[in-house]
């Protein structure tokens, strides 16, 4: 899980743009860190919905990080194609 939330910082600062959701976010994050997402989605082996314990701990987290602001919610796609409802960011100015 550390080397997944490590990473943070990092790709807040690498988001195309300074408005994103929760959805583009993670999407970011994961993406050139596949193993790290795993090693963290196996400490929910007990979990039901193990993406969503995860997805749910890395938007605690991000709501954490002194560089973004929440600016609301909206209803995007999920990885998995879904519809539903996430947080929408604004990087803040550095």
């Amino acid at each position: 899980m550390d080397a997944l939330l490590s990473a943070l910082d990092e790709t807040i600062r690498s988001m195309p743009n300074q408005e994103f959701s929760s959805h583009e976010f993670i999407l970011a994050l994961v993406g050139g860190r596949q193993r790290a997402y795993v090693d963290a989605l196996n400490q929910y082996p007990n979990d039901p919905e193990p993406f969503t314990a995860l997805h749910m701990r890395i938007g605690e987290e991000l709501g954490e990080s002194a560089l973004v602001v929440k600016i609301g919610e909206m209803e995007s796609y999920n990885m998995f194609a879904r519809r539903s409802r996430c947080g929408v960011w604004r990087r803040r100015d550095d």
